[in-house]
C-alpha cells in the first residue's frame, strides 16, 4: 500500500505530469499511480546499493537515481521511461 511504502522511502519524487510518484530506499525504485494509490512497477537494483535520491527529466522520459555501491562509492542508475512516466 501507497501509505507504508512511503513511510519507508528515503526518497519521494512525482513525475512531471503529476500522475506517477516514485519512491527509493536501500536497493529498491517503486512506482506509484497517484490518483489511485496503486503500485505500477518495482525496479530492484543489486543487492547491497543504496539507493538515497531519485529524479525525473522534466520531459518525464528518463529517471535518474543516485546513491552509494556496497562499497560506500557514489553511483548514479539511469533509465529511460515510456512516455507516460511509467517504466517499459
Amino acid at each position: 500500500m501507497l501509505a507504508d511504502e512511503v513511510g519507508k522511502a528515503v526518497s519521494v519524487t512525482f513525475s512531471p505530469d503529476g500522475n506517477t510518484l516514485v519512491t527509493t530506499g536501500g536497493n529498491r525504485v517503486q512506482f506509484w499511480q497517484v490518483a489511485s494509490g496503486e503500485e505500477l512497477l518495482t525496479w530492484d537494483v543489486p543487492p547491497g546499493y543504496d539507493l538515497r535520491t531519485a529524479r525525473f527529466s522534466p520531459d518525464g522520459r528518463c529517471l535518474v537515481a543516485c546513491g552509494r555501491t556496497p562499497e560506500g562509492k557514489g553511483m548514479l542508475f539511469a533509465w529511460e521511461l515510456a512516455p507516460s512516466g511509467q517504466g517499459n
